[in-house]
């Protein structure tokens, strides 16, 4: 077998990045669609909202990955288990060096065991309306990301075949329709004068 680096094809020939993870865990509480977010200890965007997430290790799935990192940063563990939804890689989108993040999405109704961890100040639900509105001050890419997983969770909800085992036996399906109007009233209520 030829050695890669021998014909030019090595990992000096490609750029380096790195690799991260990305979690969206939407709450449903009184009704209300929420989102567990972290302030960040550290720069870069130190006192930001974020997401939770962080670097994958060389040695864990990315799921596994996702799961460590809401872990240690939250304490939460979501019932429903998690499921990948998107990939964000745009130049820039951090500024400590090229990242590819790998977005997952999970669905929490405990939340009392939130406590934050690891790198994050604070943990704490917060109305997705504030994010999605701007009203809350967010790191990096995230209400991207936010955004992203709330018109994935939806196009889940209106077709409830595909939500996942886990979720349908979780949450009824006329809970979650009802969180998507509420969450659609609060946009509209934002958004008028």
């Amino acid at each position: 077998m030829t050695d890669p680096s021998a014909t030019g094809n090595g990992p000096a020939r490609f750029p380096p990045f790195a690799v991260t993870v990305d979690i969206v865990v939407f709450a449903l509480r009184d009704g209300r669609l929420e989102i567990l977010l972290i302030e960040r200890a550290r720069a870069p965007y130190q006192g930001c909202w974020a997401l939770p997430g962080g670097f994958k290790e060389p040695d864990e799935t990315l799921e596994a990955a996702a799961l460590r990192e809401l872990a240690e940063e939250t304490n939460a563990t979501p019932e429903s288990g998690v499921t990948q939804f998107g990939a964000y890689g745009d130049p820039g989108r951090d500024p400590r060096t090229n990242v590819v993040t790998i977005a997952f999405v999970a669905l929490l109704r405990d939340v009392a065991s939130i406590r934050a961890g690891d790198d994050a100040r604070h943990a704490a639900l917060h109305a997705v309306a504030d994010v999605l509105s701007g009203r809350l001050s967010m790191a990096f890419d995230h209400r991207r990301i936010v955004t992203d997983a709330v018109e994935f969770l939806r196009r889940d909800v209106a077709a409830s075949d595909r939500l996942t085992p886990r979720v349908r036996s979780r949450f009824a399906r006329a809970e979650l329709v009802g969180a998507f109007e509420a969450l659609d009233r609060a946009l509209a209520g934002l958004a008028s004068p």
